[in-house]
């Protein structure tokens, strides 16, 4: 198993305790309910011509057997194989360098699974996700001590978080997840898990990002601001390099500091932090249901 392709799942958790943290949404899938079909009933009366007769006593037409309605199948979203989408999702696209294979995502829900279970027991939730579909595995709503202690419990303190080299029983439940995930395939029965569908309602990881810097534009600019809403998929290695792409060319340097005040804010770190305090950066953050301190 690439542990960094699993540092990449759940160490982006570690940035909702400080500050501005940006990570996939959640969408369930919306099930319809069918109405219950109505009883028929239907009344016979008896008539007679020449006399009265007594009414016919009323009968009710047992209602047909009706099976139970039977969900059509949600089905996941075509694959978009313009790279240069938001909806592009290289690490479920073939041909892709990035492409995950089946197996290789059985693996990684295999070894969650075990994960998982070791948050369990010590006490904590944990939200089996996949990352390749903008997925976290720390809840939300945790303040920040739970947040801190909840990191502890999956990296083992301080050695672990910061060390992938440490010995597994030194980086908390990752590390036993991956200890046991190396035993199962040397084992040659490797860990595996089923994996679930693609809710076409669910965002794609660029879309999310794009909401994110939507709502971001959307509060510089009522402060004065100009913010460009680019994805990093959009720009080109030099712009990569090249300084903030969201921030105009050309501003003078104290253009430049009221442009990152308007943006970050002055908030405080750790257990003091605020979103409020936090500029826009800390509204979009928070508006998106991102941070960890509601």
């Amino acid at each position: 198993m690439n542990t960094k392709r699993l540092a990449v799942g759940v160490g982006a958790t570690a940035g909702l305790v400080g500050a501005v943290a940006l990570g996939a949404f959640a969408f369930g899938a919306a099930g319809l309910k069918l109405p219950e079909p109505p009883s028929i009933a239907i009344q016979a009366a008896a008539t007679n011509d020449a006399v009265d007769a007594a009414p016919a006593p009323t009968t009710t037409a047992p209602a047909e057997p009706t099976a139970e309605p039977v969900a059509e199948p949600v089905a996941e979203p075509a694959l978009e194989l313009d790279p240069t989408s938001p909806k592009y999702n290289p690490y479920l696209t073939p041909g892709d360098p990035e492409y995950l294979s089946e197996q290789t995502r059985m693996e990684w829900l295999g070894e969650q699974q075990v994960v998982r279970a070791c948050m369990q027991e010590a006490g904590f939730d944990y939200l089996v996700d996949p990352w390749w579909i903008g997925g976290q595995a720390q809840p939300k709503g945790l303040d920040y001590e739970t947040s801190i202690l909840w990191l502890q419990a999956l990296y083992g303190g301080d050695a672990g978080m910061y060390d992938g080299s440490a010995p597994w029983e030194d980086r908390g439940c990752i590390g036993r997840g991956e200890h046991e995930a190396e035993l199962a395939r040397e084992a040659g029965t490797p860990l595996t898990a089923p994996i679930p569908p693609i809710d076409p309602a669910r965002p794609t990881q660029r879309e999310v990002v794009l909401a994110y810097h939507q709502l971001t534009a959307d509060c510089m600019a009522e402060q004065g601001f100009e913010y460009r809403v680019v994805g990093w998929w959009q720009l080109t290695d030099e712009e990569h390099l090249a300084g903030d792409p969201a921030r105009p060319a050309d501003l003078t340097a104290a253009e430049v500091d009221a442009w990152n005040l308007a943006l970050y804010g002055d908030a405080g770190l750790g257990s003091a932090y605020r979103w409020e305090d936090a500029g826009c950066a800390g509204y979009a953050t928070h508006a998106s249901g991102q941070d960890n301190m509601h």
